[in-house]
């Protein structure tokens, strides 16, 4: 009988590590790595986009590079795109799918042109093995150096990334 109850209780334990998501779903370190991150805006505010805003320069708008690396200890991320200095990124990750999450970081990006963006960007994303998807939202006040232009811009996108450096899963669960 006690037997029984110990059988019992050790498949019962057993049984939610059997369904849902596998145990990589639970480390974001699986995000760890180099990405080439091709971003385009469906939205823009202003819409027409002053002469002297660089938009052709910054993150938001192209290819990037990303290099993401988990803190476990703050549960964050350390993203540096575009061999800018390196951000702190916010990280939670979905209650319903254990491959989606949001990212968010913010700071100062310096663009080619020497234009400063001080920005926040927050991104609603899926993981696929070597493969990030999904939409952000941009906000940066601007500032150009060289023409004394500045202003504020707001913009809506999406994003898809593959892993370039770094190791990945598929995603599947294997019984």
């Amino acid at each position: 009988m006690r037997a029984a109850y110990i059988f019992s209780v050790l498949i019962a334990l057993a049984l939610p590590g059997l369904s849902g998501c596998d145990s990589d779903c639970e480390r974001p370190s699986r995000l760890d790595g180099k990405y080439a991150v091709w971003s385009n805006v469906i939205t823009h505010d202003p819409e027409v986009i002053p002469d002297d805003y660089p938009s052709r320069e910054i993150f938001y708008n192209g290819w990037s590079s990303w290099d993401l690396r988990y803190i476990s200890a703050q549960s964050s991320f350390e993203l540096a795109v575009d061999d800018q200095p390196t951000y702190a990124g916010a990280y939670q990750s979905s209650d319903n799918n254990c491959n989606s999450f949001t990212l968010s970081f913010e700071g100062i990006y310096v663009d080619d042109t020497g234009c400063m963006h001080d920005f926040t960007w927050t991104g609603e994303l899926s993981y696929y093995g070597s493969h990030l998807a999904g939409t952000w939202d941009y906000s940066s006040d601007w500032n150009d150096p060289i023409t004394g232009g500045n202003g504020q811009v707001q913009a809506h996108g999406q994003l898809t990334g593959t892993k370039i450096y770094g190791s990945y899963d598929t995603g599947f669960t294997v019984f």
